[in-house]
């Protein structure tokens, strides 16, 4: 029997993580994280699994295996090796971009694997296998073991046709008939094939000539490896000199050049301090989803003094972005740039369409399908591609984060675990419970009550002065002390006393401000009777 676990992205895009177990022995395949949608004003980066679940079975964490060095599928590694000293196993250039994108020190295992190289750990026989995707390198996992075999696509796409989908999966040299297939989702419900990077490429080349005479901006996803070398070689073919914005795309350039994909002709690196740059400049930047932080906002503000400027979206909406990217667009008109977009014409997506999807399931034949890395719209689409290749609907396995799939030769059954996530933010890693309390205190304001010596004190942040809640919170002293019989005031039972009380009064519990209460003497031992100072 396999158990197999989703830590992450199974019903979503980002943090990506699947747990594999085989006779007590256990794989992890991706570490990712994920972007907050409604949560940077709270000063979060981003999101990573605390693997509870993994950290229960130590003992079986043997490696954690890499498909490939996008974000939302290694941006939890550092945290990961925190907690799991185990090697990592990637393609080469995997390896090297986690090495110079974190400085991992020489204990940190980083073991570089080929296309084909079979690694045994346990009952397990791993192989990788190369597939295309948005990025220079990209792997899918064929796991190996006497109970039948899964294979695990990781982010792929086959091609423009059906010829050159089935020619893709001989090259992936794949066994027929597998026990399982775990297959992303991100557009299986999207008609058609997927066109090739090398179909934009005329265009992006086109545009770029034609705003020669002018600061032209090309922003896409700087983890886009193969777009970035192809951007660049485009420009040096035509005398750009280029300049790079963002940390992201600073780094991702650095890595190509340190690895011979790129030269460093022509190649310039903006100083965030001074953005001297000429009137005819070609900039490669961040921030095309929005992103506060990105690139875009940032030249927004440095290129105000220049007169004629456009961006190119070179990438495509992530779902859930639409608003922050509206936000952006309106920001860089009212600063005087032009913006072009068409993510058919500039952009090509680096996962597999709908007919795609239907050629690898019906390529392999899989006897069980587990849909991940796309919300439950994507998952039942990629279950009605199943069901049209002949699989059994019995047979396809559509589960949540923080599933164990039980995986049995002719069955399953799934179970429910518990794991919490992990917010990281500048200054480090923040509990859960404070960011409930920063949403709490952002919807429903605060109320502040400190204690000492022979007074309470209350205040109260984010409400109106002269508001219901307010006159409920100081009539709460009063109320509490009529019932207080002395000795020491616990921080716990106020609170409880507080909320009780407002909850009672207000008849919703929803609209309760977060209490926080501050004890300023801990060791006084407060009197039957103490006096209320009125609030601040």
């Amino acid at each position: 029997m396999y158990k197999i676990g989703l830590m992450g992205g199974a019903d979503e895009i980002g943090r990506s993580m699947i747990y594999i177990e085989y006779n007590k022995k256990a794989i992890v395949v991706d570490c990712g994280m994920e972007f907050p949608d409604d949560l940077s004003s709270f000063g979060v980066n981003k999101i990573v699994s605390y693997g509870s679940y993994m950290k229960n079975k130590l003992k079986k964490v043997s490696g954690l295996f890499i498909t490939h060095l996008h974000e939302d599928h290694i941006g939890g590694v550092r945290r990961f090796l925190e907690k799991f000293n185990v090697p990592i196993y990637a393609e080469p250039l995997t390896c090297e971009f986690l090495k110079m994108k974190h400085s991992f020190k020489n204990s940190v295992r980083l073991i570089p694997i080929q296309n084909n190289e079979k690694i045994s750990i346990g009952g397990m026989t791993i192989r990788p296998f190369e597939v295309e995707h948005s990025t220079i390198k990209a792997f899918g996992y064929e796991i190996f073991s006497k109970f039948g075999n899964i294979v695990l696509t990781g982010d792929f796409k086959l091609g423009n046709s059906k010829a050159d989908a089935i020619q893709n999966l001989e090259k992936w040299g794949l066994t027929k008939k597998p026990l399982a297939l775990i297959m992303e989702s991100t557009n299986s419900n999207s008609e058609g094939f997927s066109t090739h990077e090398s179909d934009i490429l005329p265009n992006i080349e086109r545009v770029i000539k034609e705003h020669s005479d002018e600061v032209f901006i090309i922003s896409t996803f700087a983890s886009s490896m193969q777009r970035l070398k192809n951007i660049i070689e485009i420009a040096q073919r035509n005398q750009r000199n280029i300049f790079l914005m963002g940390r992201n795309m600073e780094v991702a350039a650095k890595f190509l050049i340190k690895n011979g994909i790129i030269t460093k002709s022509y190649l310039n690196f903006i100083n965030e301090d001074k953005c001297n740059v000429p009137d005819n400049a070609l900039i490669l930047s961040t921030g095309c989803q929005g992103e506060p932080q990105g690139g875009l906002y940032k030249l927004i503000k440095k290129l105000k003094h220049k007169d004629n400027k456009t961006v190119l979206f070179s990438s495509s909406v992530i779902p859930g972005n639409e608003l922050s990217i509206n936000s952006l667009k309106i920001a860089l008109l009212k600063a005087g740039f032009k913006y072009i977009e068409s993510d058919k014409i500039y952009h090509t997506s680096g996962h597999a369409r709908k007919e795609e999807h239907i050629c690898l399931i019906d390529y392999l034949e899989p006897k069980f399908v587990i849909p991940v890395h796309g919300d439950y719209i994507k998952q039942l689409a990629n279950k009605a591609n199943a069901i049209s290749c002949g699989v059994l609907e019995e047979n396809i396995i559509l589960a949540e984060n923080n599933s164990i799939i039980r995986l049995k030769s002719d069955s399953y059954d799934i179970s429910e675990i518990h794991d919490s996530l992990e917010y990281i933010t500048t200054n480090g890693l923040v509990k859960p419970s404070v960011i409930e309390a920063k949403k709490s205190i952002a919807k429903n304001g605060i109320f502040i009550y400190s204690i000492s010596g022979r007074y309470i004190k209350f205040s109260s942040v984010g409400i109106p002065d002269n508001c219901k809640l307010n006159r409920l919170g100081r009539t709460f002293v009063q109320t509490f002390l009529q019932a207080f019989e002395g000795g020491f005031i616990d921080k716990l039972t106020f609170k409880e006393a507080c909320r009780e009380y407002l909850s009672k009064e207000l008849k919703n519990e929803s609209n309760i401000p977060f209490i926080e209460v501050v004890l300023l003497d801990n060791k006084f031992k407060t009197p039957k009777r103490i006096f209320v100072k009125k609030d601040l």
